[in-house]
């Protein structure tokens, strides 16, 4: 299957490094974005096997991201407390979590997409 590729969308510097390092330091490799609007665009470019998407950005919302990328396995990252269904998203992750938290949570993620590919 090879090295899966994680869309981070993350306006935090600070948080998309770190979260960066945690998933490369388990195998992945991350396409990083700062906004709704260069995830949408990466996604169209760039071979992309899941989302993770902050929900407060500026300008496109990670709701609208995950809406647009419902194509994709998408989680959304928030530090608010919710607990709802958000359209498009196959989990709401909440922030701050540990990094053995977020490797599952990934792991969950993809596994709905190669359950998929190994029954085509």
């Amino acid at each position: 299957m090879g090295i899966r590729r994680i869309l981070l969308v993350e306006d935090d510097p600070d948080v998309r490094e770190i979260t960066t390092v945690i998933l490369e330091s388990n195998g992945f490799e991350v396409v990083p974005a700062s906004s709704g609007e260069e995830a949408i665009e990466l996604a169209q470019r760039d071979r992309i096997d899941a989302v993770l998407v902050d929900l407060t950005l500026p300008g496109m919302d990670g709701r609208e991201v995950a809406l647009r990328l419902q194509d994709y396995p998408v989680a959304i990252l928030t530090g608010h407390d919710v607990d709802v269904v958000i359209p498009g998203a196959s989990m709401v992750l909440q922030k701050p979590m540990a990094a053995e938290q977020l490797i599952k949570a990934v792991r969950v993620l993809l596994a709905t997409t190669e359950d998929y590919e190994q029954s085509a």
